[in-house]
């Protein structure tokens, strides 16, 4: 009798699932007519190059020259579809959301990552976690964070004195900002000190530090076995991570789990139940002092048959670490760097918060932030320009036709106005290029202008605008029913963190460093970051030369 090892079964089986997905493929059809980048290779397509290249390298640029629905070829031959043309959005996200969920294997990879949270159900399930964690995204309970925002920007502060001692210094701020962030989303989320400013060791930031290293992990055969996996049945792929995880499996599990043990650690102190009518945990003011404090309250206050589980809401608060931090520490560094760059807009910031500093002398309220125009025109632009999250991958569950709004020249000659659709289609929904098109933003669309949004009588393509973002019709924080719930969230933590550092210091560029958009992830999940041009697969950087300001 044979017997095989563990390497055996695994070579074999990865054999019959490449046996399998090569017979798979050759049965799909794909949109021939539509032009497309070509690919340097049928068994890696585009998918290993695309990793090495940055997201302006490739899809921004194939979207200029192919226009906004084109196709791109995957791993074995795999066709795929990428659209940045509004009408197809809204069409995904808004119109039939329900025929075009998050495809399958992302499904999966947002499962190991966050748990059973509200980024990695769908459905009616999706409902029910969005309608209990909808009271902790309130905009007044949001504004019960603001002072806490202000006082790690205010600990940031101090450390950044100490480092400068008066004088001019090149920081590279990208890991102190993330440290900012990382330090506010546990506070806010659930009470938690990761005290990363503080360079504090504990285990929940060892897991989270180990996880984030894969981000840069690539290699052709990892690209091909992640393409041949989202084509296979769930139940066998969890057989695989079971019972042969990659390191990557592990690492994922391994913070789940203690992002987890966090969460029901702190719970535990704080006297909450997320089943059972308990007391809730509040500060001084009557106030729930963090998300998950507001969560179990919200939680306890629906149907028993509709309330999360305690799986489903441990689960969330992975998700807020996870979502709330990388993303926050991305979007703050390309506005500081885009202020660097451009200190015609750092100054009319600077004076906006000097007069509003005139008007009040202590902490600024919502209101201080939301009335300094030029400050949010700034955000806006930076969430247009520099979406942390360039695109989502979405499959079609039937057949479907997408009308657009901008038609495209085919291989043929010919022009459509819609693209036929199949069930099982993947689809890349490319919101970077969406939010650089001329046709929606003007001919200056790939420039710098945070002007653009201050209100105008007419839309530059002279016709209605089709809506699809979320906030300001950028979609940076996607659109429709599955928007990002924490938008408000993270757009008043940016303003308290950018009119907190302008207020006490000056930033600008450092001479011979030029700085592009980089990324890191896998071909599911990317990540568009700051890097240093030429040399972004070292990761995130982003020097500035940083001066303190003559205190007023």
């Amino acid at each position: 009798m044979i017997v095989l090892n563990r390497v055996d079964i695994a070579v074999t089986a990865l054999s019959l699932v490449l046996l399998f997905s090569l017979y798979f493929f050759s049965r799909r059809s794909t949109h021939k007519n539509l032009r497309g980048p070509p690919a340097p290779s049928y068994l890696l397509g585009l998918e290993y190059e695309l990793q090495t290249k940055t997201f302006e390298e490739g899809f921004v640029r194939w979207s200029k020259e192919y226009g906004t629905a084109y196709r791109l070829q995957g791993c074995l031959g795999e066709t795929m579809l990428v659209v940045s043309d509004p009408l197809a959005i809204h069409r995904i996200l808004h119109e039939s959301l329900q025929d075009y969920p998050a495809a399958a294997d992302v499904r999966r990879l947002f499962e190991m990552i966050f748990g059973k949270g509200v980024i990695s159900v769908k459905g009616e399930d999706h409902k029910r976690h969005r309608r209990v964690l909808g009271p902790a995204f309130s905009i007044n309970h949001m504004r019960q964070f603001l002072p806490l925002f202000q006082r790690h920007v205010n600990h940031l502060s101090e450390k950044w004195d100490t480092v400068l001692q008066g004088k001019t210094q090149t920081i590279d701020i990208i890991l102190w900002l993330h440290k900012l962030a990382l330090d506010i989303v546990g506070e806010s989320a659930f009470n938690y000190h990761f005290d990363a400013l503080n360079n504090k060791p504990n285990e929940l930031t060892t897991a989270l530090y180990a996880f984030e290293k894969l981000a840069g992990e690539h290699t052709p055969t990892m690209t091909l076995i992640q393409a041949i996996l989202r084509h296979i049945p769930d139940s066998i792929v969890s057989w695989k991570t079971k019972h042969f995880p990659f390191h990557g499996d592990k690492v994922v599990k391994r913070f789940l789990e203690v992002s987890n043990e966090k969460a029901r650690e702190f719970l535990k102190k704080a006297g909450l139940d997320l089943d059972l009518d308990s007391n809730e945990a509040k500060d001084e003011t009557g106030m729930e002092r963090d998300i998950l404090s507001i969560l179990a309250r919200a939680n306890r206050a629906e149907d028993p048959r509709k309330r999360l589980s305690e799986e489903e809401m441990l689960s969330q608060m992975s998700t807020i670490i996870q979502a709330g931090h990388h993303t926050t520490g991305y979007t703050i560094s390309w506005i500081l760097y885009q202020l660097a760059a451009h200190p015609e807009d750092q100054a009319k910031v600077y004076e906006e918060i000097r007069q509003a500093r005139e008007r009040n002398s202590g902490d600024f309220t919502s209101s201080d932030y939301d009335s300094m125009n030029h400050l949010n025109l700034v955000i806006k632009e930076t969430f247009r320009l520099h979406p942390p999250v360039p695109k989502l991958e979405r499959e079609a569950s039937k057949n479907d036709i997408l009308l657009l709004d901008f038609p495209v020249v085919c291989r043929d000659g010919t022009t459509i106005d819609a693209v036929p659709v199949r069930k099982g289609q993947r689809i890349k929904v490319d919101i970077t290029s969406y939010n650089r098109l001329e046709s929606v933003w003007g001919e200056d669309a790939d420039s710098w202008n945070p002007k653009r949004f201050e209100p105008i009588s007419t839309h530059p393509n002279g016709k209605e605008q089709t809506q699809v973002g979320l906030f300001a019709n950028v979609l940076t924080f996607s659109g429709g029913p599955k928007g990002c719930l924490g938008w408000r969230f993270a757009l008043m933590e940016l303003q308290a963190m950018t009119v907190g550092l302008v207020e006490r210091y000056e930033f600008s560029t450092v001479t011979d460093v030029e700085i592009e958009a980089g990324s890191i992830g896998s071909q599911t999940a990317v990540m568009v970051v700051p890097s240093v041009k030429g040399k972004h697969m070292e990761g995130p950087k982003l020097p500035l030369k940083v001066t303190a300001r003559a205190a007023v």
